[in-house]
């Protein structure tokens, strides 16, 4: 990599000179899938996003030896398209158009979201509750070469042509016969199933039946290509719809209409859809954590009243204090940090990602997340207030009548 960028590093001086293309190409650079997160937080549009991406990597500690294990990363693709820019001096956009769509006759096929929405790209859509609903993304340059190529099924035909003849397409060539077996072969095994990964292509099966795959997600959108090369065709499958929360959790529901088709197309049946059982789960619990929440701050309210208005009511003793307001606080602070601490680190994303890519569960955890941090500290100071100042007096005073006259 440093032969084409100097720049280039990652934390370690030793592992950033190892780095090659062949590593960025097949996912073994050893950098995490957090880095390539991380950009979800500062969505960008000018020519200096994809380098500032991957300039971040130089604060970045490695999880994996350089070459040891597979691990998906977007920012890896961002690092090849900035190779890309070195060599051929055009920016990734600009090179990819002409020198990939142009020759494959991809005419209604573009690099940035912007030139899409410009010739009539459609809306995606993202799921909330299970409702469909449609949505704009931010669009985030420095992560194009990963995620930024919109296509209609025709043009993405023609693309599969090219893969199964030998790079050809019509009179168009975008690589040699030898360049796209080199493509579609086991490069590096994908953890510990019987799958692998070559450049950019996953090698293995699709319900049995032996198939060369790749599929593109953003939030809103999918897509699924799947080749079959023994029997010499393939499929292209695109939603304007997404749920990374079905994904996440499990069900991939859109991703699994790619391989029912497939298997249609051979007299298979289609696999199980896997129910989305987790994620409902998911959604019943924190939806419970929630209403409890709210009925615990309207019986927060009403105690705090109370306590104002009347001695006996306060809490007394180590106890009854500790009971009242240590308890209470560690609760709803300690809820409030978790969500919008701890867990950004255990989705691998920045809390703007987290609601970018799970919007309803994401505004939820984060409304929830932050009311109980505020009612915490609100309501540990007023039960301080009202524990330490007298009761508040209430309607017309009684002053004692004097005694009737014998």
């Amino acid at each position: 990599m440093q032969r084409y960028l100097p720049w280039f590093r990652v934390a370690d001086p030793g592992a950033s000179s190892q780095i090659t293309v062949r590593h960025l190409l097949t996912h073994t650079t050893g950098i995490p899938r957090a880095a390539g997160e991380a950009i979800l937080a500062h969505p960008d549009t000018d020519d200096g996003a994809l380098e500032r991406n991957v300039r971040t990597l130089a604060q970045v500690a490695l999880e994996h030896p350089v070459g040891a294990n597979y691990e998906y990363n977007n920012i890896d693709y961002a690092a090849l398209g900035l190779v890309i820019q070195a060599v051929t001096g055009q920016n990734w956009e600009a090179y990819i158009q002409q020198h990939v769509l142009a020759p494959l006759q991809m005419r209604d096929s573009f690099t940035s979201p912007l030139d899409g929405r410009a010739h009539g790209m459609v809306s995606g859509h993202q799921f909330w509750f299970g409702v469909p609903i449609a949505a704009e993304m931010p669009y985030f340059r420095g992560t194009a070469p990963s995620t930024y190529v919109i296509s209609s099924a025709e043009d993405l035909a023609h693309y599969l042509i090219a893969q199964l003849d030998g790079g050809r397409y019509g009179e168009g060539t975008v690589l040699s016969a030898g360049g796209m077996d080199m493509v579609h072969q086991p490069a590096v095994r994908m953890g510990s199933r019987d799958r692998f990964y070559g450049f950019g292509w996953e090698i293995g099966d699709t319900n049995g039946i032996p198939t060369v795959s790749t599929y593109g997600d953003g939030p809103d959108v999918h897509s699924d290509l799947i080749l079959v090369p023994e029997d010499g065709w393939g499929i292209a499958l695109l939603a304007n719809a997404n749920s990374a929360a079905d994904a996440y959790f499990g069900a991939a529901r859109i991703k699994s209409i790619a391989a029912g088709v497939t298997s249609l197309l051979i007299g298979r049946q289609p696999p199980a859809a896997r129910p989305a059982t987790t994620l409902l789960v998911i959604y019943a619990a924190l939806l419970t954590i929630v209403a409890i929440q709210l009925a615990g701050m309207v019986h927060g309210a009403i105690t705090l009243r109370r306590w104002r208005v009347r001695s006996a009511a306060r809490p007394r003793g180590y106890w009854g204090m500790g009971r009242h307001l240590v308890l209470s606080a560690v609760l709803n602070i300690g809820w409030g940090l978790a969500v919008l601490v701890a867990l950004p680190p255990v989705l691998s994303t920045p809390l703007q990602g987290a609601v970018l890519v799970f919007p309803d569960l994401g505004y939820l955890l984060l409304a929830s997340g932050a009311v109980a941090l505020g009612w915490g500290v609100i309501r540990t100071v007023l039960a301080l207030l009202a524990l330490r100042n007298p009761p508040a007096t209430t309607g017309i005073p009684i002053t004692a009548a004097a005694p009737a006259e014998a």
